[in-house]
């Protein structure tokens, strides 16, 4: 096996790209850090150290071959621990200041975005009058994900039964986009709130891309968070529909009451003035039947 061959063939090209910068700049030290691949089929990670010698005018390369394997995987896990930690600080803290729901998914796919390693993504909600899910946020090509997703009552992936999944799901699927078959890996999963389906996220990650188990649980818990605060959101917006439908409402009362007032009014008004004139005789003496009367003695 060559020493091309020995190294990962994702890591190949940045491999020689390094040693090309070391031999431009004769510098006294080549120090990089690759994946290889051992005899059985293995990856690890190798840390190479290599010094230039000159023997009888010839230029020869010696170096030192280090597995750091144990080290990139604690560094890994760290990065994932911290990467999942902000995640879940993220969720939480636009779960409690935003009451707009576009704004929060908008802001919670732009945090994953920088957070996750994805292509594209979007939220959809679920009108269950509708039965569909309407896409509300979105990142990355449009046309990617459908506006809306209608669903039947016998087929429907949104309800709590027995036999539906509960956690994430990965899934990889082959589709037609732009005149050409595509070939994604999706990560999806539900936004609850008190065991009601709220909606889901789903995202467009690379075929390479591993998701930890761990990762799926810390999802599972944005989930849960996110599902809350769109289902607070909604609440807001129904609060803040039912005030003003209240607003409206009273001032039709009042309109309503304004108008009677006028239209009783402006009668009695006529009518006091001609009781006036007829009690102090303007229009003509009032016999005494007349006066006795309850019309010819009102005041």
């Amino acid at each position: 096996m060559t020493y091309n061959e020995f190294i990962h063939p994702e890591d190949r090209s940045f491999v020689q790209n390094e040693f090309d910068r070391f031999r431009k700049n004769s510098s006294n030290q080549f120090t990089c850090e690759y994946r290889v691949v051992d005899s059985s089929g293995s990856i690890k990670w190798i840390s190479e150290i290599t010094f230039p010698c000159r023997c009888d005018d010839n230029l020869e390369y010696h170096g030192i071959l280090l597995d750091v394997t144990d080290r990139k995987m604690s560094e890994r896990t760290i990065l994932e621990k911290e990467r999942d930690i902000s995640i879940l600080y993220s969720a939480s803290a636009l779960a409690s200041e935003s009451l707009d729901v576009d704004d929060l998914l908008d802001e919670m796919l732009m945090e994953m975005e920088d957070l996750l390693d994805i292509t594209a993504g979007g939220v959809y909600i679920i009108n269950p009058e509708e039965k569909e899910a309407v896409l509300r946020a979105y990142i990355g090509p449009r046309g990617e994900y459908p506006e809306n997703i209608h669903y039947s009552t016998v087929e429907n992936m949104f309800d709590n039964s027995a036999g539906t999944p509960s956690g994430p799901l990965v899934a990889e699927d082959t589709f037609h986009y732009q005149g050409q078959m595509q070939h994604k890996k999706y990560l999806l999963f539900r936004l609850y709130s008190r065991e009601k389906i709220m909606g889901f996220i789903q995202l467009s990650i690379p075929l390479n891309h591993e998701v930890s188990e761990k990762s799926l649980q810390v999802l599972e818990h944005v989930g849960k968070h996110i599902g809350i605060a769109i289902e607070n959101a909604q609440l807001f917006e129904m609060t803040q529909r039912a005030y003003e439908d209240l607003k409206h409402l009273d001032k039709l009362k009042s309109e309503f009451l304004a108008n009677l007032t006028h239209e009783l009014k402006t009668p009695l008004i006529s009518i006091k003035g001609f009781s006036d004139l007829l009690d102090k005789g303007r229009l003509g003496e009032l016999n005494e039947d007349q006066k006795k009367s309850k019309f010819g003695s009102c005041t």
